[in-house]
């Protein structure tokens, strides 16, 4: 069926050890929700408390959790960040 290509910003990096991954898609993995439900059973308690806080984008447009997914699809996990 494909797969999505998951990119993962600051902090989310360092949890993950990767800038990005790709995750298979099947019949149930339909949205952004069943994506990150796939993220949380490979990373740890850190990634699922980042994971609460942060904004989600599908092919650089900001996006809800249950936004629909595709093949071919870029979806950024994006953390809170601040400068100074």
């Amino acid at each position: 069926m494909g797969s999505v290509k998951v990119l993962y910003f600051a902090r989310m990096a360092d949890i993950t050890k990767i800038a990005s991954e790709q995750v298979e898609l099947d019949p149930s993995l339909e949205t952004v929700e069943d994506v990150l439900g796939v993220l949380l059973k490979k990373y740890d308690s850190d990634f699922a408390k980042l994971l609460d806080i942060c904004m989600f984008a599908v092919d650089m447009e900001y996006v809800s959790r249950s936004h629909p997914l595709g093949p071919g699809q870029e979806m950024a996990i994006i953390p809170p960040v601040s400068g100074g």
